[in-house]
């Protein structure tokens, strides 16, 4: 028995799956999804979802199953939509959705899925073919999971407004939404967002970051981040620079600055640099990941010298 062309068209646009409910919608009689789940034609994923017989079982397949399983107004969610919006760190995999409250409370099958108190057309968007939660709501929804460490969630935070699909603006406004329903993990996304400005630049970088935590472990203040200095000339970006001292530190990668060629210009800009009174320290990868607190007592006494000096 050949399988209606209207379901093959409808689950062709849905990666190869199609709900018991849009074939009822579709006029289709429920003794004609039997017939063909025992004729082979049809494999049931769940009492609700059908995967047509052939068609590829792939990541974007069982997230389509997963939405179809959860309901017609359910949306990719948590670190699956994270995946999605191309953040590092995460997989779509295992999927998890978000659903309104209002929808039946029976067990789904395909995803962990969750019914939080508020889900509004604000949280939603259509990314790529797929209804997944905005970037923005994805964050606070895995902040409140409370299965990252708070310096995971503040990373993720930097990437994703480096990435341009975050700011102040959203994050403040989701913040105010969303803590009056007293959700977990509103504390700690409140401190991230007040300790950043509207015009914030975030780490270009995970060995800036860990800069960043190292100063602050230091109780090292003042460091501003990839400022742009110019003496008589532009003389270039750098990572940190501390003005009261006059004091630059440039984070070496050893992707970038491994090379005799990158060392050269590093040598060119250090004495560019120093040359318009400014004092530059160097910082290797190896001296963030192995040598932390050598390295915090380094920066704080070249600091300190400075300010001896200035006084």
């Amino acid at each position: 028995m050949r399988t209606p062309s209207d379901i093959l068209d409808l689950a062709a646009r849905q990666h190869g799956v199609i709900s018991i409910r849009q074939i009822t919608e579709l006029g289709h009689p429920r003794h004609l999804t039997h017939r063909r789940i025992r004729g082979g034609q049809w494999t049931r994923l769940s009492p609700a979802v059908i995967r047509i017989a052939g068609s590829a079982d792939t990541v974007r397949q069982r997230t389509h199953a997963a939405l179809l399983d959860a309901g017609p107004c359910s949306a990719v969610s948590h670190e699956s939509a994270l995946a999605l919006w191309g953040v590092t760190g995460f997989g779509v995999e295992p999927l998890n959705v978000t659903r309104r409250r209002t929808q039946s409370p029976r067990r789904r099958m395909l995803a962990t899925v969750h019914q939080p108190r508020a889900l509004s057309d604000d949280d939603l968007a259509v990314l790529d073919d797929l209804r997944v939660v905005t970037p923005v709501r994805a964050l606070f929804d895995v902040a409140g999971t409370r299965r990252h460490h708070g310096r995971w969630i503040e990373r993720t935070l930097d990437t994703m407004w480096a990435m341009g699909i975050v700011d102040h603006h959203t994050l403040d406004r989701s913040l105010h939404r969303l803590a009056e329903r007293g959700r977990s993990g509103i504390v700690l996304m409140r401190e991230l967002i007040e300790a950043r400005s509207a015009d914030h630049r975030p780490p270009e970088s995970g060995l800036e970051a860990r800069f960043g935590r190292l100063m602050r472990l230091h109780n090292i203040d003042g460091f501003k981040r990839q400022v742009d200095i110019g003496g008589s000339g532009w003389l270039g970006r750098v990572d940190f620079v501390h003005t009261d001292t006059a004091v630059v530190v440039q984070i070496d990668n050893s992707r970038f600055h491994g090379s005799l060629i990158d060392q050269r210009a590093d040598s060119v800009q250090t004495e560019a640099l120093a040359a318009a009174g400014w004092h530059v320290v160097r910082v290797g990868e190896g001296d963030l990941w192995r040598n932390e607190a050598a390295l915090g007592r380094r920066i704080r006494s070249v600091i300190l010298s400075r300010s001896d000096r200035a006084a």
